[in-house]
């Protein structure tokens, strides 16, 4: 699973007479599937000023439901100082308060980048199929899958299929690759008419791979 590092601008104000660059922010972003992210904010190593902060305090969005996170003495990592790590839905400004050692401080704000650009797109031998019975009330069982070889197959780790809008949950994310030797992440459904499901394909290694499918009855 690959990881993406995005360092972004920030707001600076402070009784520190510094340029901003001398401390930067970087984040980590992996996407999880079913629109969940994993990210880790950090100060980044390189910062001239690194040795000099004693600790740092994230602010979370309110539907963390969390007080300020504080990071003191590097938080145990070298590689990522001030190491804090969530996962949540989508990208919103984090206010970062840093205290150094002379127990002055200065605050910035930080946007969290979940940016799906950095998704690494793949372009694998798979096919997106369905079948579908036309049921008792007129409606039709429907169930849609992948089709490849068990070579392919084995490298993929879940599928995000995004149904029609007027579906309760229009996203679903299947995990299990089942036992059909012909039908892997099967997603079954029921509904009246023929729609063009958008499909994510999660690989283990941290790719991507995106196709279109409308359902044929």
């Amino acid at each position: 699973m690959k990881i993406f590092f995005i360092t972004m601008a920030f707001l600076l104000i402070s009784n520190h007479s510094f340029a901003a660059e001398e401390i930067a922010i970087e984040n980590t972003s992996r996407y999880m599937g079913g629109g969940i992210w994993d990210w880790t904010i950090f100060i980044k190593k390189d910062s001239s000023k690194i040795n000099e902060i004693r600790c740092v305090e994230y602010k979370l969005h309110k539907s963390f439901n969390k007080k300020p996170i504080e990071i003191c003495e590097h938080g145990g990592n070298v590689e990522m100082p001030f190491a804090h790590n969530m996962q949540g839905w989508g990208e919103f400004v984090i206010p970062i308060k840093v205290t150094f050692k002379d127990g002055k401080n200065f605050s910035m704000d930080y946007k969290l980048n979940l940016v799906k650009a950095t998704e690494e797109t793949r372009q694998l031998p798979i096919q997106i199929n369905n079948i579908a019975t036309k049921n008792n009330a007129g409606s039709w069982d429907w169930k849609i899958f992948l089709e490849s070889s068990e070579d392919i197959l084995n490298q993929v780790k879940c599928v995000e299929y995004t149904l029609h809008p007027t579906f309760p949950n229009p996203v679903q994310e299947i995990c299990e690759k089942g036992n059909s030797e012909t039908q892997a992440f099967v997603l079954t459904g029921n509904g009246w008419g023929s729609f063009e499901v958008n499909i994510r394909i999660l690989l283990k290694d941290g790719g991507i791979q995106k196709l279109i499918h409308t359902l044929k009855f």
